[in-house]
């Protein structure tokens, strides 16, 4: 799911996701699962100092439940938020309670000293969270990390020290800038622009085999957050390899926001799958290195792209073969 959060001035929270489930409704025992969400573009202009002008990605507030929190993007951008407290995953103080928070990417960049990443306030009853393999990010000189019982941690070691949790955490700004290769697109698009380092790999959870896309996640190594990232699906089938170069036409064509492209090489060598602008712009590197000789699918996320006429190229082995396909919003 992609939640982008409307302007809201009233003085009440602004959740992307809440998991509610106060006393006395639904029955102790069951479990929510929360995964494969992009969560961003907050705009607030309530009063920062009238509670409860809060802001919050997913807040999990469900008495007596088990809640998975996993492979969840968040970004909290600094620019239109004029409000605290900011927090990027919060889990309130609910009894028989359990949040278990793992790879997650989590921005906060609002430069307040009550904005975190993560947040685990009063510890008054048994709820408990288990959080590791995420990547805890916050930019602001005056936020913390964390929050755990009371206590503000500044840094990703204070909040491993004073909570316990998050030993293999990361601490990595997956923005350095947007755009850039290895990075999240944009504040509006969090998908990867090309692999992410080692940094954002997390840890395999059973049961949970797919990314936002619906993209199988490695079984070994699958990335933090909500898209895992293919380039392409590998080879269909390994026995029979194409005997000739070739780039079908996307499927959908026209199409809006996703399109699949499946193209054949005969030998080895170096691939490039480029989308250009009817200006001639390359505005999309979708493939650049080695590939074995097979028949491979990938697809095109173009959100953050206008509508319009588009050029796909593929170049391998000295042949290069251009279609044409249309974006219609």
């Amino acid at each position: 799911m992609k939640a982008r959060a409307t302007a809201q001035t009233a003085l009440r929270p602004l959740y992307g996701i809440l998991l509610y489930n106060p006393v006395g409704e639904a029955p102790a025992g069951q479990t929510a699962n929360v995964y494969n969400n992009f969560i961003s573009d907050f705009y607030y202009t309530g009063d920062a100092t009238t509670y409860p002008s809060e802001i919050n990605g997913i807040a999990v507030d469900a008495y007596g439940q088990t809640v998975n929190v996993y492979y969840n993007t968040i970004y909290i951008n600094n620019a239109n938020i004029t409000s605290n407290p900011v927090y990027g995953i919060r889990v309130y103080d609910d009894s028989l309670l359990t949040a278990n928070v793992k790879n997650n990417i989590i921005v906060n960049t609002v430069n307040y000293d009550s904005a975190y990443a993560i947040y685990r306030g009063a510890m008054t009853t048994n709820a408990a969270i288990n959080s590791d393999f995420n990547d805890l990010y916050v930019a602001g000189a005056n936020a913390n990390i964390g929050n755990y019982g009371g206590t503000k941690c500044k840094t990703l070691a204070n909040w491993q020290s004073t909570s316990g949790k998050d030993a293999n955490s990361k601490n990595v700004d997956p923005a350095n800038p947007f755009g850039a290769s290895g990075q999240l697109k944009s504040v509006t698009d969090l998908h990867w622009v090309s692999v992410p380092s080692a940094s954002f790999t997390g840890t395999p959870v059973a049961g949970y085999t797919t990314d936002i896309d619906g993209d199988a996640r490695s079984a070994t190594k699958p990335t933090m957050g909500a898209d895992e990232f293919v380039a392409a699906t590998g080879v269909v089938n390994q026995t029979t390899l194409p005997l000739a170069f070739s780039l079908e036409q996307n499927y959908p064509n026209p199409f809006n926001p996703s399109t699949k492209f499946e193209f054949r090489i005969a030998n080895l060598g170096l691939v490039t799958l480029k989308v250009f602008d009817v200006l001639g712009r390359d505005v999309a590197t979708l493939v650049n290195d080695v590939r074995p000789a097979g028949v491979y699918s990938i697809r095109w996320d173009a959100s953050s792209f206008p509508s319009g006429v588009y050029f796909y190229r593929l170049t391998a082995n000295g042949a290069t073969e251009t279609r044409r396909m249309q974006l219609i919003k």
